[in-house]
């Protein structure tokens, strides 16, 4: 399947597994890179750009994401399907997450935090970033080791904390890592994943989903650069908030205060306030929608995507569009509309525009539409790149698909003819 745009690394292999008469075809959007591509299939000749081999294992992990779960090797997989091979994420998140030397931060502190080694004690621990070397991690896929200044990241297993260090490298599991799709970096040595205790030194225990001390992010991968945001009606004009606690609104003028400065995780899929006092994130009040800046949590509406028209969703109710009252400025989030007051310009920030047309090879002038009956998706004759119903985006970490007119899902049927329909995303 040929992807368009944006969504080229992950959609591969939608409609199925390719089959022999495709596999042959050097398709230009499967020659990806290995930190492009997330999960999917992809063609034998392409094996050499992903610096995968036949003898590499394909990784996998349970649900709970508590241990490796036995898969075949990559040449197994291609004499069981023949024309093509099926990669699994964790083979490519492996060269995904620090393919040259790099920061790691945290997804859950608001502000400019890495983390870094102790000169003295050799710890690894979250401290203000800066450009120094004992801040700048490499990932070796070969050996599945993360390095900084020539030491590895070590599990001290000795340790009854289960203490994070830097210690000369012995190629035991305690030192090898890899990462899930929820941002976890997850130990070997018995499948525990790196955490932070309060007081900011890095340890490892048991994996859970919503443990917000376990996600990490590399900055040049997922930048956070802190940025302004600006209305279209008004590009002089700038988001602005008193404080935690308070309102939204949009102020005349931009001063490149503290209180105007965001960023967006696309992991958490928060916009934070990582300067303003007290910071905190983004929510909408249900009861007047209004957006304010309050304490983080994992409910839904603190999660935000930007559709292709600019607009602000999010996931508590994916119809309704963040605006700018006419009468007091303030943001709200109201049934969307093509009015440009609901329409922003992020223009430092990492928001993901990611919503893009999907098209089949064998006919590139047809498009995957989800407006047909029972919600069933089609190919339709007539693309438009104006038809929500053609807009299609994907989450990495949730690895779900999203239609840009706010239906839902992507979801398979499960049983009979499998067809593949819009559904409501499941928590």
């Amino acid at each position: 399947m040929k992807i368009v745009n944006t969504l080229v690394p992950i959609l591969i292999g939608l409609v199925g597994v390719a089959t022999a008469s495709t596999a042959s075809v050097n398709h230009p959007s499967t020659k990806l890179s290995a930190k492009q591509l997330l999960r999917g299939t992809v063609n034998l000749t392409d094996l050499p750009s992903l610096n995968l081999k036949g003898g590499d294992p394909v990784l996998g992990q349970d649900e709970q994401g508590d241990k490796e779960e036995e898969l075949p090797t990559i040449a197994e997989l291609v004499q069981t399907q023949k024309a093509s091979i099926h990669v699994d994420r964790e083979v490519n998140l492996r060269h995904r997450l620090l393919s040259s030397a790099g920061q790691i931060r945290p997804v859950f502190k608001t502000g400019n935090w890495c983390v870094d080694r102790h000169h003295d004690t050799q710890n690894l621990y979250l401290q203000v970033c800066h450009q120094h070397s004992n801040q700048k991690f490499t990932y070796h896929a070969s050996t599945q080791e993360i390095k900084v200044d020539g030491r590895c990241m070590d599990d001290n297993i000795e340790d009854t904390g289960r203490n994070v260090y830097a210690h000369p490298c012995h190629g035991k599991k305690n030192q090898k890592w890899r990462t899930d799709n929820k941002g976890r970096i997850q130990g070997l040595h018995d499948y525990k994943c790196l955490d932070v205790t309060p007081g900011g030194n890095l340890y490892v225990r048991g994996c859970c989903n919503n443990c917000e001390g376990q996600r990490w992010y590399v900055p040049q991968h997922f930048p956070t650069t802190n940025s302004e945001i600006h209305p279209v009606l008004n590009s002089a004009a700038c988001w602005d908030v008193g404080g935690t606690g308070k309102n939204l609104y949009v102020y005349g003028s931009c001063h490149n205060g503290n209180n105007q400065q965001y960023y967006y995780s696309p992991y958490s899929e928060r916009i934070f306030l990582p300067l303003a006092e007290g910071s905190g994130c983004l929510d909408e009040n249900p009861g007047d929608g209004n957006v304010y800046a309050t304490g983080c949590h994992h409910g839904t509406n603190q999660k935000w995507w930007m559709d292709s028209y600019g607009r602000i969703r999010n996931r508590r109710d994916t119809s309704r569009c963040m605006e700018q009252n006419s009468g007091d400025n303030n943001l709200r989030m109201v049934g969307c509309n093509d009015n440009d007051n609901q329409r922003f310009i992020f223009p430092h920030g990492t928001f993901p525009i990611a919503t893009s047309q999907v098209k089949p090879f064998f006919d590139s002038g047809k498009c995957l539409d989800s407006g047909g009956t029972d919600r069933n998706l089609y190919l339709s004759s007539s693309c438009g790149s104006d038809n929500f119903y053609q807009q299609f985006y994907f989450m990495a970490q949730s690895e779900r698909i999203y239609d840009a007119a706010g239906i839902g899902c992507l979801d398979d049927q499960g049983s009979g003819a499998r067809n593949v329909y819009l559904n409501k995303c499941q928590e």
